[in-house]
This record gives C-alpha cells, sequence and structure tokens, in this order.
C-alpha cells in the first residue's frame, strides 16, 4: 500500500514537472512575443517622433521666413507712409506760397 502511495505521489510529481515546464515554455513565448511587440511599438513611436521634429523644424524655418517677409513689408510700408507724409508736406508747402 506504501508502494502504491509512493508510485501514486511520484506519477503526480512528474505530472506538476510536466506542467511546470510547459507553462514555463509557454511563459518564455509569451516574453519574446512581447519583447518584439514592445520593440516594434517603440521603433514605430521613434519615427514617429523624428517625423514630427522633422514636420516642426520645417514649420518652424517657413515661420521665420514669413516673419522676415512680415518685416520687410512693415518697412516698406513705413517708408511709403513717410514718403506721403513728406509729399503732403510739400504740397502745403507749395499751396501755401
Amino acid at each position: 500500500m506504501m508502494d502504491q502511495r509512493l508510485a501514486a505521489l511520484e506519477k503526480n510529481y512528474k505530472q506538476v514537472n510536466r506542467s511546470i515546464k510547459t507553462i514555463n515554455t509557454r511563459l518564455d513565448a509569451v516574453e519574446i512575443f512581447a519583447d518584439t511587440r514592445f520593440n516594434t511599438i517603440d521603433t514605430r513611436i521613434k519615427a514617429n517622433e523624428m517625423h514630427l521634429n522633422k514636420t516642426t523644424k520645417f514649420f518652424q524655418k517657413r515661420l521665420d521666413n514669413l516673419d522676415v517677409r512680415l518685416n520687410q513689408l512693415c518697412d516698406n510700408v513705413d517708408a511709403i507712409l513717410m514718403m506721403l507724409k513728406q509729399a503732403e508736406v510739400k504740397n502745403k508747402n507749395i499751396k501755401s506760397m
């Protein structure tokens, strides 16, 4: 009877041991899959960040160019207004003579 119990315990131990090995194998596979997915997602995020940085630099450069052109336009308008004011003063001087 004791031998039967020992044999049953040994059989149960072997089943549990096989189950643990199977679970460990599956966990290893899941870990590899998770690492692969994480690396894929991480790579995509980095690519998106690089694209965003590139796009941001591009638009910043365009904004800077627009700012320069707008400043030039304002300078031109100021010059035109000054010329008009001078012409108006000359016109008044001519009429007052």
